[in-house]
């Protein structure tokens, strides 16, 4: 006799009365960050006039479906699970919302780039608040916000700031070590462990190291940030992605001063990883 003829017999005697249980909750997707998996739910068979006989309900206890996993934690786990085109992203670091990201392919892959400037459409010229919250297009000029840069690199990251000459030439300032401190230090910087190959090492990012973020409305000690852009002023800089755009002067200008002149920018990337 069949489960169905055998439940149906002793319903009619009022020994039994089987019933499924609602379904539980999905569970978790069984993968993360883009890639397939599946999740399950649950049910139960009840009796209500006891447990008198060990048969089941018709149908299934258990149930299955096909389910996809949700955001990456950066733009490093996304290219080790095969994204390999640059882009805009969309990622969950730990202990933060989903945020837009910008996710650089190249170099090895998995780098996130917290500021671009390519043709001076998007002022720099900002209050703390924007360069805090982050401002710009992030398929074109942009800056990602001070308060995402310190989760990214709150661990410590490695960083390269990318600046393109008006000449073409290409200078590449590395470090092995960046991290952005919270707002109670007013995102100070720390930054060590140079792999630039261009220009003198006192005139990079070295000169930087320790100093708090200062914009045109908190202007900090130096008062570098007076005139134009906010940045990591240290005794004002050697060099300012930020700066005004097409202006000859490391302070205040978007330049760099390498081989013993200020060099005008055309364009800046900065990525962490």
């Amino acid at each position: 006799m069949n489960v169905a003829a055998f439940n149906s017999c002793f319903n009619l005697l009022g020994i039994v009365s089987l019933s499924w249980t609602t379904w539980g909750a999905w569970s978790s997707c069984s993968t993360t960050c883009g890639n397939h998996g599946n999740q399950v739910r649950n049910r139960s068979c009840t009796n209500t006039k006891g447990d008198l006989f060990a048969v089941g309900c018709d149908g299934i206890s258990r149930d299955e479906r096909n389910c996809s996993g949700g955001v990456c934690i950066g733009c490093a786990e996304l290219y080790n699970n095969g994204e390999h085109v640059s882009g805009v992203y969309t990622i969950a670091p730990t202990g933060h919302r989903p945020l837009n990201v910008h996710c650089d392919m190249t170099d090895g892959g998995g780098w996130t780039v917290i500021q671009h400037r390519i043709d001076g459409a998007v002022s720099f010229n900002r209050n703390w608040t924007d360069y805090v919250t982050g401002f710009g297009d992030l398929r074109n000029d942009f800056w990602l916000g001070l308060e995402y840069i310190h989760t990214l690199t709150s661990l410590g990251a490695q960083v390269i700031i990318d600046m393109i000459t008006t000449q073409g030439e290409l200078i590449r300032y590395s470090y092995g070590y960046f991290k952005v401190k919270n707002s109670s230090t007013f995102y100070e910087l720390s930054v060590s462990n140079d792999t630039s190959l261009k220009c003198s090492s006192q005139y990079r990012l070295l000169y930087n190291d320790g100093a708090k973020f200062t914009t045109p409305d908190r202007i900090g000690r130096y008062g570098c940030a007076l005139s134009g852009s906010g940045w990591w002023f240290n005794g004002c800089s050697y060099f300012n992605p930020n700066g005004l755009f097409g202006l000859a002067d490391v302070n205040y200008g978007m330049a760099v001063y390498c081989n013993s002149k200020d060099v005008v920018l055309n364009e800046t990337v900065i990525k962490v990883r």
